[in-house]
């Protein structure tokens, strides 16, 4: 579980609003290309 929250940059940030109605895109490049 920690080596999973060690991922979570700054560029992350606008994907855990995106995380909590989308839990399927994990991947930081999902997330950008996505919006």
């Amino acid at each position: 579980d920690k080596r999973r929250r060690t991922p979570v940059t700054p560029a992350k940030a606008p994907d855990v609003r995106l995380r909590r109605s989308r839990p399927v895109h994990d991947s930081p490049g999902a997330c950008g290309p996505h919006l």
